[in-house]
């Protein structure tokens, strides 16, 4: 029989399924992992061995998986943004609640400074008439009168009203008058009695009485590096060569020049 009836020579002229199978991708239903590997003309080896309908599904898929992967990325940031919005509002409550706050300690200092100031006030007014000697050798109260009877008739004055003698320590006692006069004897004699060794101060509240130390600290630096001729000395304030006034601020602790009163044009 001819070896065209046969059919065994002609066999290698037809695609038969074993050999079809080495060019078809294996599992055409899984997803393929796309390794890419350039080669000498620019191109890709890979996407050059596929039939054009491969190459399409497989760029389907491409852009199919490019797109899930752009979704969650976007759904990631919205819930980064939620969480950054969710701390921007808790950070702007914080600040309100901060800034009410502060509010609330400013009139509450407020308040706290009236009532100090009050307290001050009335504390000065009941001791107007007390003098804190410095100086005194007096070792009991009968002593303590005898020594302060002995100033004023030093000084030339009358015999002083005293109400009352209490010791606050080594050397230091408050002496309490029954009138005006005979403090303000003392205070203009301070001078005389500075020479004897004595001092002299105000029965003042421990804040007021800081504040006068600290003015009268300062006169004496103003006097020792001439800076001024004479420093008057009051409860908050300094009088510089009788024509500057300078105030003491209780809330910064700093010495601010008094503004002169506008005059009117008349």
């Amino acid at each position: 029989m001819p070896s065209s009836v046969s059919g065994e020579e002609d066999d290698d002229n037809f695609d038969t399924p074993q050999n079809t199978a080495q060019d078809t991708p294996q599992n055409p239903g899984k997803r393929h992992t796309i390794k890419r590997k350039k080669v000498d003309d620019g191109g890709d080896e890979y996407y050059q061995n596929l039939s054009e309908r491969e190459l399409l599904l497989t760029l389907v898929r491409e852009v199919k998986d490019i797109k899930s992967d752009l979704l969650e990325i976007k759904s990631k940031i919205n819930e980064w943004e939620k969480k950054i919005n969710t701390v921007q509002q808790q950070s702007n409550k914080n600040t309100e609640k901060i800034a009410s706050q502060e509010k609330v300690i400013a009139v509450q200092s407020k308040k706290i400074d009236d009532l100090e100031k009050v307290t001050e006030n009335l504390y000065c007014k009941l001791n107007e008439n007390n003098v804190i000697v410095k100086g005194t050798r007096a070792n009991n109260q009968q002593q303590a009168y005898r020594e302060v009877n002995r100033i004023f008739n030093q000084l030339g004055g009358h015999e002083p009203g005293i109400n009352s003698i209490r010791a606050i320590g080594s050397g230091k006692l408050i002496v309490k008058f029954n009138n005006n006069h005979d403090p303000t004897f003392l205070f203009e004699n301070a001078g005389r009695l500075g020479r004897q060794g004595f001092g002299l101060e105000k029965d003042l509240p421990p804040k007021p009485r800081g504040i006068r130390n600290n003015l009268l600290r300062q006169r004496r630096e103003l006097l020792e590096n001439k800076v001024a001729t004479t420093v008057k000395v009051t409860t908050t304030s300094l009088l510089i060569d009788g024509t500057d006034w300078y105030d003491y601020d209780r809330n910064t602790g700093l010495m601010e020049k008094r503004r002169p009163r506008p005059t009117r044009n008349i």
